[in-house]
């Protein structure tokens, strides 16, 4: 008999942040929580996947400088973030500096990476702007042990974004 499991799941991302900017910078996050719903699962399939969701992250500075964005949060390894007892990607799908489809890099030798955004590895942007326009995707997955769980459960994240 398959039991089914109920789990809540949710990400909070918060703690947007300036450090060290060369000039004064507001940024905005378009969803700064982001719920993932209740969810009845079947415990013997894996991966359990909710979705992915998009937020934007904006960053306005009052003079055109080198961007170069951060995003703290726990990891599982180099790849993914913690999600509860799972993980989660982020992706960059697309950045616009100054109203200009613009590339990034996250790579340590400031190569075109992947637009997966790495734990520890910051995204810098190739060109100075004052505006920043970042469309990023961000999927939770659970595994299967992950997901054998007797009761419901609740799956939290956090992260903080911050400019240097």
């Amino acid at each position: 008999m398959n039991r089914l499991i109920s789990l809540l799941i949710g990400l909070v991302l918060s703690g947007v942040q300036i450090a060290n900017a060369q000039a004064p910078c507001s940024m905005q996050l378009s969803h700064p929580a982001l719920d993932f719903g209740a969810y009845s699962a079947d415990p013997w399939r894996a991966p359990l996947t909710f979705g992915p969701r998009r937020v934007q992250l904006q960053v306005q500075c009052a003079e055109p400088q080198s961007l170069r964005l951060h995003f703290d949060a726990p990891s599982v390894d180099g790849q993914r973030y913690r999600f509860g007892a799972g993980s989660l990607q982020v992706q960059v799908l697309s950045a616009q500096v100054d109203g200009q489809a613009s590339r990034w890099s996250s790579g340590p030798d400031g190569a075109d990476t992947l637009p997966s955004w790495r734990p520890g590895q910051p995204l810098q942007l190739v060109l100075p702007g004052r505006y920043l326009h970042l469309e990023l995707e961000i999927e939770p997955t659970l595994d299967g042990h992950a997901a054998k769980v007797r009761d419901i459960s609740l799956l939290r994240a956090s992260g903080r974004f911050w400019l240097e």
